[in-house]
């Protein structure tokens, strides 16, 4: 998770530290660099572990040692010449650092550190991209290391009465450190008690809102919850178009002879037509009620008894209408109509099948 924050480090101070373990000891040049980490985001202070690789980099043009003994790294802006690097381990509290350079004698600091007055430093967190501005590191930052280079050629104890550098006292003749803080970094001391609650400050102006993160897992599905009412019939849709008709079917067979509706009322009486001549006087004639016949007319709007009379009769529209009118006509004739579903157009009825009395 770390790699992919973005850092901004400051650095507040560099200086070489001089230190012996016996007159005849080798005296190491080192730098000491402290600073303060924070988030590039949040620009709160990071607390932690992290990687940091340091490069020392001289921007003179001149060859280096470290070049000369083989070395291959490079300045990655291509601007200078690397004169030392390595990587260390560090811990920030509160976001402050610090990092000692030559510490490791197998990776001393170069002798041609100083070599020229256009040497920086620069740091890289975690595998990020060296931060920029690189610092610089010149013989007014450093006063140490022209002293620590000649002094490896020193035997004997040195006692000053006091040290001081471009006329700052650092160290008194009681052997007390009176110089700046910064750099000195000493032991933990052990917890203090909590002093009293300051007053509220004023709130900060609220930082930049960070990248959206990813979406997390769809959770399980809840209860279903209650039926709502039901809502409101909506508008009846448009009337589809019809389709074509189906093909007749088989014709049932017909039903049972109504009975005789009522006598209509008599007509009035037309006027007596004149007498004709008088006919030859033919066999009397019988009507039977046991001769029936049954007739089917199709496609028409009225079928006849080819003899007799009509007993009963029934109209049989297509699948698209409905009969509208099914009666006896005259006496030898049934009539019927249909009208079209929903359209209402008149329609000639598919069959009327009619029941004759048949005369012998």
């Amino acid at each position: 998770m770390l790699q992919s924050l973005r850092y901004c480090l400051a650095a507040i101070g560099v200086f070489c530290a001089l230190a012996t373990t016996s007159a005849h000891a080798e005296v190491p040049s080192r730098l000491v660099v402290q600073g303060y980490l924070t988030d590039l985001s949040s620009q709160r202070p990071l607390h932690g572990t992290f990687d940091v690789e340091v490069t020392l980099y001289d921007m003179s043009g001149r060859t280096t040692e470290y070049q000369t003994a083989g070395g291959t790294a490079t300045d990655p802006q291509g601007l200078g010449a690397v004169l030392w690097t390595e990587t260390q381990v560090i811990t920030a509290e509160d976001g402050r650092y610090s990092v000692v350079l030559g510490d490791d004698a197998s990776n001393p600091l170069p002798d041609d550190l100083l070599g020229s007055d256009q040497v920086e430093l620069g740091l890289a967190i975690d595998g990020d991209s060296e931060m920029m501005p690189r610092l610089a590191v010149t013989t007014g930052s450093v006063p140490y290391a022209f002293q620590a280079r000649e002094a490896e050629q020193v035997t004997g104890d040195i006692e000053p009465l006091s040290l001081s550098i471009d006329g700052q006292l650092l160290i008194n003749e009681n052997g007390e450190w009176v110089g700046p803080d910064s750099g000195l970094v000493g032991p933990k001391g052990d917890t203090g008690d909590a002093g009293p609650a300051g007053a509220d400050g004023v709130d900060g102006v609220d930082g930049a809102t960070g990248p959206i993160g990813p979406v997390g897992p769809a959770g399980a599905d809840g209860a279903q919850g209650p039926v709502g009412p039901q809502g409101l019939q909506g508008p009846m849709g448009p009337i589809g178009m019809m389709g074509p008709p189906g093909s007749p079917g088989i014709m049932g067979p017909p039903g049972s002879p109504g009975s005789m509706g009522p006598p209509g009322t008599p007509g009035s009486m037309g006027p007596q037509g004149p007498m004709g001549p008088t006919g030859m006087t033919g066999p009397a004639g019988t009507f039977s009620t046991s001769n029936i016949a049954h007739s089917t007319c199709n496609s028409a709007t009225s079928c006849q008894c080819s003899s007799g009379v009509v007993l009963a009769g029934g109209v049989q529209c297509a699948s698209d209408s409905y009969i509208t009118n099914s009666y006896p006509s005259a006496a030898g004739t049934w009539s019927g109509s249909c009208e079209t579903w929903q359209t209402g157009v008149a329609a000639t009825p598919a069959a009327i099948t009619i029941t004759c009395a048949v005369t012998n």
